[in-house]
């Protein structure tokens, strides 16, 4: 609802600029740039590991998604 008491106000169903968000887009964190090499040695590590990194393509969920949603009878 409303401020008013018992009004209705009419949300759009697509966001619009500058309604319910920040005027302005949010910027990056401080020393972003400087954890860079940190997230990349930890995305080698897990690669090495046979985990999924993200970004990357996982198998297991290509082989679930290939699969027929109903099995056949």
């Amino acid at each position: 609802m409303a401020s008013g008491a018992g009004k209705w106000e009419r949300v759009p169903l697509a966001p619009q600029a500058g309604y319910g968000r920040a005027a302005t887009p949010a910027a990056s964190p401080r020393g972003a740039s400087e954890a860079a090499p940190v997230f990349a040695a930890l995305a080698r590590e897990w690669r090495a590991q046979g985990r999924v990194v993200p970004g990357a393509r996982d198998p297991e969920w290509d082989v679930l998604v290939r699969r027929p949603v109903w099995p056949r009878r």
